[in-house]
C-alpha cells in the first residue's frame, strides 16, 4: 500500500473514489453532520451508503454526547468537516474513529492550502478531500488524499474526460475571472434574481465523475498557495472587524493560524436580516451568500441545521470590506 494525492474534477468525485478505495459497501452507514451541503450526498448515494446525521453546535463542532450515543455497529466512517476552512478538533475525531472502529473521512473542501500543526488539512483522515477550485476560483478542481491506497486499485478507471465543449467553456470562465470588473458584473447579474428565502433553491444536479483538465491542473500546481492563504487570512480579519462592528456574531471567534479560509460566516438575528445583508452585498458588488443548500431531509425536519441556514450569512474572501468611514448597511439603506 502507498499514499497518494490525486487531482480530479470535484471534491465530491474525490470522495467517491476514496470511499471505493477503502472498500465501502452498499448498505453501510456514514456519519455526517446535519449542517452540510446536499452535494456530499451524491457520491454516498452512488455507492449505496446510508446517512446517519449528527448534530453540531453553533460553533459547528459536534454534539459529542449525542454522537457517542449513536450505534456504530454498521458505520463505515465519520465525516469531519472543516467548515469555511477552520479546522475541527482533529484529535477528538481521531480518538472517536479509533474507539468506534470506523474510518475518519476528512472534508476540507473549504480550506485547500490550509495546514494544522505543520500538516496539510485533508491528510489527517484515512481519506481526505479538498476543493482548490473554491480557493483559486477555477471552474473545476478537487483533490483526494488517500493514506493507504491498495496497489491493485486504479482510481482512474471510473473517470471520464470532460467533453471538449465543457473544457472550452471552463477555459473561458477562467479568463473572465482574471478580468475582475467583468467577473463582478456577471456574478451580480447572476445572483440578483435568486430567491434567497427558498431553502430548496441552488440545488445542483448530480455531476459525472470526470478528470481535471490540463489547464486547471496547471493553475493548481503553480498557485502560490501560501501567499494566497496569507491574503485570505488578512481579508478574514478585516471582514471580522467590519461585521462585528455592525452587530453580527461570528461563527468562529478565532482564526486558525495557518488556515486558508474560503469564507467568513456570521450569525444574523433571523432570515430577514440575513437576506438584507445579502442584498446589501449585491448593491456593493460584494459576494455575500447563504450556505449550504441543505439536504432535503434537513429542510423538512426544520431542526437546528435549518435554523442555522436561516441565520448564517457568508462572505467569500475575494475582496476587502467597504472603507470603515463609509456608511454602514442600515444607514445606506435608509
Amino acid at each position: 500500500m502507498n499514499s497518494t494525492i490525486m487531482k480530479v474534477s470535484r471534491a465530491r468525485t474525490a470522495l467517491k473514489l476514496g470511499l471505493e478505495a477503502l472498500g465501502a459497501k452498499p448498505g453501510q452507514s456514514i456519519l455526517l453532520p446535519d449542517y452540510c451541503c446536499d452535494v456530499i450526498l451524491h457520491p454516498l448515494a452512488e455507492l449505496g451508503l446510508e446517512v446517519i446525521s449528527y448534530e453540531v453546535f453553533d460553533d459547528l463542532s459536534p454534539d459529542w454526547d449525542k454522537l457517542n450515543n449513536i450505534d456504530a455497529k454498521n458505520v463505515f466512517g465519520i465525516i469531519m468537516v472543516h467548515y469555511f476552512g477552520q479546522p475541527q478538533n482533529i484529535k477528538k475525531f481521531q480518538d472517536y474513529s479509533q474507539a468506534k472502529g470506523v474510518y475518519l473521512i476528512e472534508d476540507n473542501a473549504h480550506g485547500y492550502g490550509g495546514s494544522y500543526k505543520g500538516k496539510c488539512l485533508g491528510t489527517f483522515g484515512e481519506i481526505g478531500i479538498s476543493s482548490p477550485r473554491k480557493i483559486l476560483n477555477i471552474p473545476l478542481g478537487g483533490i483526494l488524499y488517500l493514506q493507504n491506497k491498495p496497489e491493485e486499485i486504479d482510481l482512474n478507471l471510473s473517470l471520464k474526460a470532460e467533453p471538449l465543449h465543457f473544457q472550452l467553456l471552463n477555459f473561458i470562465k477562467c479568463v473572465v475571472y482574471l478580468c475582475r470588473p467583468v467577473y463582478k458584473y456577471l456574478a451580480y447579474r447572476k445572483r440578483r434574481n435568486y430567491d434567497y428565502s427558498d431553502p430548496y433553491a441552488f440545488k445542483e444536479m448530480v455531476q459525472s465523475n470526470t478528470k481535471i483538465s490540463s489547464y486547471e491542473k496547471f493553475i493548481i500546481q503553480t498557485a502560490k498557495i501560501e501567499n494566497i492563504a496569507k491574503y485570505r487570512r488578512k481579508l478574514w480579519r478585516e471582514w471580522s472587524s467590519y461585521l462585528t462592528e455592525q452587530g453580527l456574531r461570528p461563527v468562529f471567534t478565532d482564526l486558525s493560524e495557518n488556515s486558508c479560509p474560503w469564507a467568513i460566516a456570521f450569525y444574523c438575528d433571523d432570515l430577514n436580516q440575513r437576506n438584507s445583508w445579502i442584498n446589501w452585498g449585491l448593491v456593493k458588488k460584494l459576494p455575500l451568500f447563504c450556505w449550504p443548500r441543505l439536504p432535503d431531509a434537513q429542510i423538512q425536519k426544520k431542526g437546528s441545521a435549518f435554523e442555522k441556514w436561516e441565520k448564517i450569512v457568508c462572505v467569500a474572501l475575494n475582496d476587502p470590506p467597504p472603507h470603515p468611514r463609509l456608511k454602514g448597511k442600515c444607514d445606506s439603506e435608509n
